[in-house]
């Protein structure tokens, strides 16, 4: 399985970041594991303030690339985030 996640703002949207795998060993016997990503932070700005800088690239953390999970289980993306995002597409 792959996944990649960008990042956006109120002028502008990232690039993705590089696409990380991760292989999840087959065991037909536990239910399929449960995918969860951290809520996106969101921030409102006054209408006065320019508009904030491009959405740089997020940088991923975890899963690792290469890494192995058994079926069971329970996956969390991470990344690093810029200060300027306030939404975060994730694509796995």
């Amino acid at each position: 399985m792959s996944w990649k996640v960008k990042e956006r703002n109120a002028s502008s949207e990232s690039d993705w970041s590089d696409t990380w795998s991760f292989t999840i060993r087959d065991n037909p016997t536990t239910p399929a594991p449960v995918v969860t990503t951290p809520p996106p932070v969101i921030t409102t700005q006054a209408p006065t303030t320019p508009p904030p800088a491009k959405a740089a690239s997020p940088s991923l953390a975890n899963p690792s690339n290469g890494s192995s999970f058994e079926q069971r289980s329970e996956i969390t993306f991470n990344w690093n985030s810029s200060a300027n995002a306030n939404q975060y597409y994730v694509e796995y």
